[in-house]
């Protein structure tokens, strides 16, 4: 026959364990989110272009940011296909003088800006 305690010592154990994997998925979702929500911003003009280093590209926009970037910019990451593709339609909108009818980007934990999406204007 079990005893009383056996039962509120294993509810113990389990509310513990529930607790601490809680906590643990609550840590890493908010490790993995970005600091603020993703900002789409419409018809904007290009100001300046730049390669940081190896992987990693910025630009900035005549019309400023919504998001508080540090030193202005959205970064693109360059040592992906999808980042450099991107960078490609930001050169050539640049080049062609066009603006960028839509813009997607958001602000990671590490409070830079970071560019998802640009559409150019035709």
């Amino acid at each position: 026959m079990k005893h009383s305690t056996d039962v509120g010592s294993r509810q113990s154990v389990r509310t513990a364990y529930l607790f601490a994997l809680f906590a643990a998925t609550v840590m890493v979702a908010g490790a993995t989110a970005p600091a603020f929500a993703a900002q789409d911003e419409a018809n904007r003009n290009l100001d300046r272009l730049g390669v940081q280093d190896a992987g990693v590209a910025f630009f900035s926009l005549k019309e400023g940011l919504s998001l508080p970037c540090p030193y202005g910019v959205i970064y693109v990451k360059i040592d992906t296909a999808v980042g450099r593709t991107l960078f490609a339609s930001l050169l050539a909108a640049k080049h062609a003088g066009r603006t960028l009818s839509r813009l997607v980007y958001d602000q990671g934990t590490d409070g830079m800006c970071y560019a998802h999406l640009v559409e150019v204007s035709g």
